[in-house]
């Protein structure tokens, strides 16, 4: 088995976790001991050190083995369940990629071309801390370093030369574009709208957050359940009150944006509220009733918006792909080339150890003897270093004949 075969892919991502009920993520505060436990157990059954990365998201849940083979690869990650009771283990069987077909699934992943969300950037940051952890647990080898390291470059790559994560697709990251446009700075006056939001389920959380990261975050946030506005307003450092259309008529304010991210129907009428600078609908039917045509920006509206940037996140999918499978032959040839110079640096030592060993001390015979088996391994030193299949076990044994010979 070659360098390159000695990496393993053993996991679930987006695709499987709807078919085994739910989301098959680990939590990341159990990924620490769960590594520490799978490498005592990988060294035991191999002998050696074996390099382990887990990638574990609320959508993804991938072990990266260097030196452990397909099929104790499959042991641990099935390993990795007994660390998470909670956590069990899906029916369908995992996906196990090997050698550049495993580097290339990680690198569409961190090209977000494995996403649920088309290019969406947050698998990059993912990918860097399961990083940091493996590189914590001592679990991070030079062969997984390199893998990862491509990864997060063929991401970055693909990003800066396609259009893969052009525009918003996600529902949240569209109504903070419309938003963001609706409540800019006023130069005049040097303020800013603010936002009302209204609505804490997983819409409104969705929104809040897209808000918060371009500095926008809701400043009253409004639901039916106090607790659940009161949640939100925490993490967003916002007021909250409890869902009342008379009392939220009374405390909003010209010019603030108003968003509505709840179910039900009718919420407020349109004559209730005072001359806002925008209003999102998000509810179907229309919270807003009564409004004048075009005064309102509905779902509908927000789904066309979605739509465009979804199609020109599609039309990126080819020069991507493309991209991803270049980098895993870049790849290979690297770790290929890094396991000729082992071998190279191994044969080197050799034939200075049998040079001295046939010398018997004698300084003018060992540098002789030096030259003639450089010149006689020489042809075969090149084989390896062109890190053809096989090239580099066939160099190594031609190579070692030849020395005897010499010596």
């Amino acid at each position: 088995m070659t360098a390159v075969d000695d990496v393993v892919s053993v996991g679930y991502a987006v695709g499987h976790h709807a078919r085994a009920g739910g989301s098959v993520g680990l939590p990341t505060d159990r990924v620490v001991g769960a590594l520490a436990d799978l490498a005592d157990r990988a060294a035991t059954s191999t002998g050696r050190t074996v390099e382990l990365v887990l990638l574990a998201t609320c959508n993804r849940t991938e072990l990266y083995t260097v030196g452990a083979g397909a099929e104790l690869a499959g042991q641990l990650f099935e390993l990795l369940f007994t660390h998470c009771p909670a956590h069990e283990l899906p029916a369908v069987p995992p996906t196990t990629r090997q050698g550049v077909a495993a580097a290339e699934h990680l690198f569409a992943v961190a090209a977000g071309l494995e996403s649920a969300v088309l290019g969406e950037r947050e698998v990059l940051g993912q990918i860097r801390r399961a990083v940091r952890v493996a590189d914590d647990c001592g679990t991070l080898g030079r062969i997984a370093r390199g893998l990862f390291d491509s990864a997060i470059r063929t991401g970055r790559d693909v990003r800066v030369a396609t259009a893969i994560d052009a525009g918003a697709v996600g529902l949240g990251a569209v109504v903070a574009g419309i938003v963001e446009e609706a409540a800019r700075m006023d130069a005049a006056q040097d303020t800013r709208s603010r936002i009302v939001l209204v609505g804490a389920g997983a819409t409104g959380w969705s929104v809040a957050r897209e808000l918060a990261t371009r500095d926008l975050a809701p400043a009253l946030v409004v639901n039916r359940t106090l607790t659940q506005a009161a949640d939100l307003a925490r993490q967003v450092g916002a007021a909250h009150m409890a869902l009342d259309a008379t009392a939220l008529s009374q405390v909003l304010r010209p010019d603030d944006v108003l968003v509505t991210a709840v179910a039900g129907g009718a919420l407020i009428d349109w004559a209730q509220l005072p001359p806002l600078r925008a209003v999102v609908d998000l509810g179907r039917p229309a919270s807003v009733t009564g409004a004048p045509t075009g005064a309102v920006i509905d779902l509908d509206e927000v789904e066309r918006r979605r739509s465009v940037g979804v199609r020109a996140r599609g039309r990126a999918v080819p020069g991507a792909r493309a991209m991803v499978r270049a980098a895993g032959g870049r790849w290979a040839a690297q770790v290929a080339g890094l396991a000729a110079d082992e071998e190279i640096s191994r044969l080197m030592t050799h034939l200075d150890e049998l040079a001295r060993s046939r010398a018997h001390r004698d300084e003018a015979r060992y540098s002789t003897l030096r030259r003639a088996m450089r010149r006689a391994v020489h042809p075969y030193l090149l084989a390896i270093r062109e890190r053809t299949d096989g090239a580099v076990e066939q160099g190594r044994t031609a190579a070692l004949v030849a020395l005897e010979g010499t010596s």
